[in-house]
Formats: C-alpha cells, structure tokens, sequence
C-alpha cells in the first residue's frame, strides 16, 4: 500500500515538472513562432473599418517582443484624428505617425464610456505637425504607458494655453518630446517653452509614474520645470539642447533625484558647452554626483571654437550669489562711475578758470538780492 501511495506521488511530481517545462518552453518560445502557429486569421490581421479608410493596418504583431494588437497608421497623411474615436477594443499599440494634424481635439479617442481602451499601453503620435493639444484631449488612456510625441510643432501661447494635457496619463512611464516644439525663431520658441515652463512649472506633476523623460533637441539653456513631484523619474534626456553651463540651482535639483536611494540616470550629450569658470560647478558635479551622467567621459566644451575635454579652470573669482546683478545694471553702474570722476577731475584742473568766470557772477547775484532786500524793506515802511 506503501509502496503504491509513493508510485502515485512520483506521478504527481513528474506530471507537475512535465507541465512546468512545457509552460516554460512556451514562454521561451518567439513571438513570431507562436504568430506563425496561430489558426484564427482573423486575430492577426484585420480591416480597422471603414472610418480608417482602408490606410491603416490593425493586427496582431510581433512588437518590441511581445505579441500585440497594433494599430498602425503611418504616412497616412490624414488631415484630421477622427478615425481614432473608433480605434478596436482590443487596440494594444496605436502608432499614428507622418500625418498632416494642426491641431488634437477634445477627447481625441471619443466620448464614449464602453470604450475604456484598457489594453492600450502604447501612443507614437510623432511626426504629425501637431501645433496643439487641446487639455481634454487624451481620454481612456489611464492605462498608457508610453506617448510619444516627438518631432512635431507644438507651439502655447498665453491666450491658449492648456497646462493639463498630461493629467489623465496615471500608469504613464515614458514621455518622449524629442524636438517637439516649434521649428521658429530662437524668440519665439523661447516664448513657446517659457508658456510651457514657466507659466506652468508643474507641468510633469500631474503624471505620477513618469520614469524616462526625454526633452532632447528643444534648445533648453536651464531647467525651467519643477522635478521634485516626479518620484519615480530614473532617466532625463536632455541632450543636443542649448547648454552652455548649468547652474547651481539645477544641480540641486538634480541631485534631489536622488532622495530615497533612487537610481537616476541624465544625457548632457550634444550640449554646446563652453569652458569658462562658469562651467567649474558642473565640472565638480559630475565627478561628485550620485547620478549617474550618460557619457560623461565623452561631454566637451568649447574652447577657442574648438572642442576639448572638459578641464577646471583654476583662479576663477567667485561672486556671492546674494551680491550678484545683472550684467547691463553693472555696465551702467560703472560707467555712471566713469563719467563722474572724469567731470569731478575736469573741475578739479580747471578750478582757477572756473573761479574767475563764477566770482562775477556770484557778486552780481549778491548785489542783486541786496537791492531787491532794501527794496522790500522801503515799501514796507513806506505802507506802514
């Protein structure tokens, strides 16, 4: 009886790893091996609708390793995002890429309540020309992790200005805005990302998962935005933007990233910076640093229009923050010194010359008051 008992056990075990090794396998196995073994057409590739035209394709994709119903509308060159109020249920990645948008309307993927798009984790929305996003725009998409919005032409202005177009992305981890404001004037982008930044500082605030934000090719010169809220912040992209130095305050802000042992990782590649003392705090930063820095080895700056390691420069006056002003009042402050002591000066060398001309004119004056006293004085009495 024993001995049976310990027979079915055996069983039991070899059955349970049999199983496991065949579950194992499976999982090992190539998403395109367990595409290739799928019967059912209709799960690998199908008509999107008719609202899409006949120009996208949807199905079910090896992508990025995964086995995933993607929604794929690239070089469509639509003039409008109406078709995506009826993106499939079961949408996974939707890649809407290389057309022809002004502008994102409210609500962009319908009013719709039944349509939660739960299965959604992925929006590549970059290379559309898109010039605004309106702050009701993305709707059901509390599930997404990843948009990107890269290489378009985003452009907010004080009269339009929507600072909580990120709001309903809760589970988001990465924002791509790669070049994604406007190709103008160096003014007018200025203004663009000042209406972004600074007129709304937190702006990643309202996105509680953010892990990689990649702010590359913006013509960046400081960070204009609050970090601090973005806790789980691990990677910032910031490269081939305008730094020429980085100033103190943003190394703060940097290393506070850093609180609660957190690993965080920042690209400075491609910035144009110039080596001057005002570079030495950086310098200083990144051999000191808990961040890690993207290519540090590799950074440059600018030296007599050539590049060339980044070097500390020794003997650099430094100036107290508090007792810091602005370059043009100091000009003038020191050019108002100037001129003063060079009229003080010209007096001082003509003193006898300017004695001579003034000490007429001076007893003129005094005569006259004298006359005009005794005048005065006789047209009183003369009243009395």
């Amino acid at each position: 009886m024993f001995l049976v008992t310990e027979m079915k056990n055996l069983v039991l075990v070899c059955l349970c790893l049999e199983i496991l090794i065949i579950v194992y396998c499976y999982e090992k196995q190539s998403c395109e091996d367990k595409l290739n073994q799928s019967n059912n057409y209709f799960t690998r590739k199908s008509d999107c609708g008719p609202e899409f035209m006949g120009l996208c394709i949807c199905s079910k994709i090896c992508f990025e390793g995964k086995y995933r119903y993607v929604v794929n509308c690239t070089e469509t060159n639509f003039q409008n995002a109406k078709m995506l109020q009826f993106l499939p249920d079961e949408t996974e990645v939707l890649i809407f890429t290389g057309n022809n948008l002004t502008s994102l309307p409210w609500n962009v993927f319908g009013t719709n309540g039944n349509n939660s798009f739960s299965k959604l984790k992925i929006i590549n929305m970059s290379k559309n020309k898109i010039r605004e996003i309106k702050g009701k725009t993305y709707h059901h998409v509390k599930n997404v992790e990843r948009l990107i919005l890269d290489f378009n032409e985003l452009s907010v202005d004080s009269e339009n200005d929507h600072p909580r177009i990120f709001s309903n992305f809760e589970s988001l981890l990465e924002l791509h805005l790669t070049d994604a404001f406007e190709n103008s004037s160096p003014r007018n982008l200025a203004e663009t990302l000042h209406n972004v930044f600074y007129n709304n500082l937190n702006v990643f605030c309202d996105l509680p998962s953010l892990s990689d934000l990649h702010l590359g090719d913006n013509l960046l010169t400081e960070l204009h935005f609050n970090l601090s809220c973005v806790h789980k912040l691990r990677f910032l992209d910031l490269q081939r933007n305008k730094f020429t130095k980085v100033l103190e305050k943003d190394l703060k802000t940097l290393n506070d990233l850093t609180k609660h042992n957190r690993t965080v990782t920042i690209d400075f590649s491609g910035n144009p910076l110039e080596c001057s003392c005002h570079l030495n705090p950086f310098i200083e930063w990144i051999n000191k640093t808990k961040i890690l820095v993207r290519n540090k080895n590799d950074l440059r700056c600018e030296q007599y229009k050539e590049k060339v390691a980044l070097y500390t420069i020794e003997n650099c006056v430094k100036v107290d923050s508090a007792y810091r002003v602005p370059t043009g009042t100091t000009a003038i402050m020191i050019l108002s010194l100037i001129i003063a002591t060079l009229i003080c000066a010209f007096l001082y060398v003509q003193r006898e010359q300017i004695k001579k001309k003034v000490t007429p004119v001076i007893v003129s004056v005094n005569k006259r008051v004298r006359y005009t006293s005794i005048e005065t004085v006789d047209n009183c009495e003369n009243n009395v």
